[in-house]
Parts: structure tokens; C-alpha cells; sequence
């Protein structure tokens, strides 16, 4: 398998759904290229 490089995974978490109190939470992975967008959602 390859090597990732300069790619880290972000977990974002839904603060809407966590703020109601209901039962589950929407959590979305993506990721980024720490190299060339060092700013973005870190």
C-alpha cells in the first residue's frame, strides 16, 4: 500500500445534531494536504 505523505485525515462533528440532545452524532472524515493548505481546519 502506499504512503499517505503529507495527507492527515479531519474528523468533523455535527454541533447542531449534539446541541438537541438526541441520540447519535453525525461525525464526516475527509482529509487534507498539510503541504499546500496548512490554514484550512487545522
Amino acid at each position: 500500500m502506499a504512503k499517505k505523505g503529507n495527507r492527515i485525515q479531519v474528523i468533523l462533528e455535527c454541533t447542531e445534531h449534539k446541541a438537541t440532545g438526541q441520540a447519535g452524532m453525525s461525525r464526516y472524515i475527509t482529509t487534507k494536504n498539510r503541504k499546500t493548505r496548512p490554514s484550512v481546519l487545522s
